[in-house]
């Protein structure tokens, strides 16, 4: 039976899975709903109302610790060329990273397993570090990993956590304390999509295709970074590669079909960030420095803490830093203060997952837009970075 005390509300929930790994008595169990999410359940005859699941849950927090006024940007580049292709944009996870873990450090972050699943783990050794670069666009299973990392920080080991804003949330606000010894990345949020469309998804790509999946590689940026790919590996040797704007799922990543709830009311997408880092791309880089634009990834890196700010030296011999006017950066990139708005047909095609196959709810849904509306969308992205930038008191 859920617990209410825990949340009054699915879209109050961003499933960081703080309640399940606080309780004393392992009474909590984060289980899947109808459309895919995972929620806190409480076994009523185990609980001994402690109210820790509600003292750790970041909706119930401020997390505005920060200690610095404002933000640092950077357009970030990694100086190893094979590092930036292998990541999303221009590499500054890994440069943070190498900065970082000098001494004993283990990393935390999202990961598809064995079974093309995004779960959170984490690594002891930097050279494993692939298994987190490149964007899953998928919520990741946190399961005990706040337990692990309060285990290792309480041995002394310097911690890297990496995740969402609400993940980040979530591993600060079940810590109770800050640690010297942890340094925490946010990524700039989109919205986390439903684990259960992906599986559909994963499905019927394996049903046409009559292999099982290998690899997913959602942000795929072989051809053009800007414009990338879904790339999908078969076991029989098959490779699936789509433009994103073309591809189903990713289509209805961007209509804004299945995202989680609570990320169209995220109270972490805001500046004061929640992370010592945040990492995104640094779109509009042509309207900002277009000499640096060599087309193969541009980090946008931010420092929100004087614990990040002490890692510049060692961040620039990794990587080339190149400030740039945070209003710029937020500009050209919404999420940093502002969530994603739900689409009129979410509940609608939520509702029709639990009854339709892949196949019709491609047919019904997930279909490219066509051209005519992608300009008309270009040109309302400019619009609304113009009310953006009116709204910060930058000049058009």
């Amino acid at each position: 039976m859920q617990n209410m005390n825990v949340y009054s509300d699915k879209k109050h929930c961003s499933g960081c899975s703080g309640c399940y790994n606080i309780c004393p008595k392992e009474c909590i169990e984060m289980q899947q709903d109808e459309e895919g999410f995972l929620y806190p359940r409480i076994d009523e005859k185990k609980c001994i109302k402690c109210n820790l699941c509600s003292k750790v849950c970041p909706y119930n927090n401020d997390n505005e610790d920060n200690d610095i006024e404002k933000p640092k940007a950077f357009a970030c580049i990694h100086k190893d060329i094979e590092v930036v292709k292998k990541s999303t944009s221009g590499g500054a996870f890994t440069a943070i990273a190498e900065s970082i873990c000098k001494e004993e450090y283990v990393i935390f972050g999202a990961a598809l397993n064995e079974n093309v699943r995004v779960v959170h783990k984490y690594i002891a050794d930097i050279k494993d570090i692939d298994l987190f670069r490149s964007s899953k666009y998928v919520q990741s299973d946190i399961s005990k990993s706040l337990k692990d990392v309060k285990t290792f920080l309480d041995k002394g080991k310097k911690v890297i956590f990496t995740g969402t804003p609400c993940q980040i949330a979530g591993i600060k606000s079940f810590l109770r304390k800050d640690y010297e010894n942890l340094i925490t990345i946010d990524l700039v949020c989109h919205g986390v999509p439903s684990p259960l469309v992906f599986e559909k998804y994963k499905e019927y790509m394996e049903k046409i295709h009559n292999s099982r999946i290998k690899h997913v590689n959602f942000r795929d940026k072989t051809k053009k970074w800007d414009e990338h790919n879904m790339t999908i590996k078969f076991e029989n040797g098959a490779i699936y590669t789509k433009r994103g704007v073309d591809d189903a799922f990713e289509v209805g990543f961007y209509k804004h079909l299945y995202h989680r709830p609570s990320c169209h009311q995220c109270p972490f997408s805001r500046i004061p960030r929640v992370g010592d880092f945040t990492l995104g791309d640094l779109w509009g880089i042509d309207d900002i420095i277009p000499q640096i634009n060599d087309k193969k990834g541009i980090s946008l890196l931010l420092f929100n803490t004087k614990k990040s700010e002490a890692f510049v030296k060692e961040i620039k011999e990794r990587a080339k830093l190149i400030e740039i006017n945070l209003n710029d950066a937020v500009a050209n990139n919404k999420n940093l203060i502002k969530c994603t708005e739900e689409s009129p047909n979410r509940i609608e095609f939520m509702n029709d997952m639990q009854i339709m196959k892949y196949s019709q709810l491609k047919e019904k849904y997930l279909k490219p837009r066509p051209l005519s509306f992608r300009i008309v969308s270009k040109v309302l992205n400019k619009k609304t970075k113009v009310k953006i930038k009116k709204m910060l008191g930058m000049k058009k």
